[in-house]
């Protein structure tokens, strides 16, 4: 995530979405208000968080104390080291700019917010 923008890998052979069904699902998501929350795992718990991970490209760093996990109450929780909105509808509106094809399964989606 950058300033404005952000970009995301995934492990998927084809991309079944649009660019538009892809920005509409999120709008719609982050218009739910959904409260984002934080919860640490002890460390022998890191392989239990890998099982999680959808991003192959972004794996939960390791750390002798916890392994800190975002959770978006009823929508997904992922092991993750970087910092986080409290709430969906402080990201705004987004849109998503583009896929790519970076690999046989390896699919890049762009997102500009625009708030």
């Amino acid at each position: 995530m950058g300033q404005g923008k952000g970009r995301l890998d995934f492990d998927l052979p084809e991309m079944t979405m649009s660019k538009d069904e892809i920005a509409d699902s999120l709008n719609a998501m982050i218009a739910r208000q959904i409260n984002v929350e934080t919860r640490l795992m002890p460390p022998d718990q890191y392989d239990v968080a890998l099982e999680l991970v959808r991003n192959r490209y972004a794996l939960p760093p390791r750390s002798a104390q916890f392994v800190k996990m975002i959770e978006v109450r009823g929508v997904d929780i992922q092991p993750c080291g970087g910092t986080h909105v409290r709430n969906t509808l402080e990201i705004g509106k987004i849109v998503c700019e583009k896929i790519d094809k970076k690999g046989r399964q390896n699919r890049r989606i762009v997102l500009r917010l625009i708030d």
